[in-house]
């Protein structure tokens, strides 16, 4: 067993085991139940972005739905990125899809944990 939530024995320093920062308290417990029932092949997860993906689709199952916006500034040169998630947009305020991504996965974290 990598850890203590998922059932995969990989040998490897699995991604989902030692990356799991993104999620904490009821949230993180969840995910790992319900990832222990998805058909996932193990070397996806060693990828960030294989686990955003993952963990956005754990949050539609949940109700809690992520969406990553983009936008050119004002000189139309420099592209930026925001997300909204239910009654929340952010400001447009990230350089990369990657990091508006991490920042939503974080705030449903939160709202998934207040919730229940």
């Amino acid at each position: 067993m990598c850890c203590g939530y998922c059932d995969r024995n990989l040998g490897i320093n699995c991604k989902i085991c030692w990356d799991m920062k993104k999620l904490t308290g009821k949230s993180k417990d969840a995910f790992y139940e319900w990832m222990n029932t998805q058909p996932v092949d193990e070397l996806l997860v060693c990828f960030d972005i294989s686990l955003n993906a993952l963990i956005i689709e754990w949050f539609d199952s949940v109700g809690i739905y992520i969406s990553i916006k983009s936008k050119f500034g004002q000189n139309k040169q420099r592209q930026r990125f925001g997300y909204s998630l239910l009654n929340y947009v952010s400001m447009f305020a990230f350089d990369s899809r990657t990091e508006a991504t991490n920042f939503a996965i974080e705030k449903a974290n939160l709202l998934f944990n207040e919730k229940h």
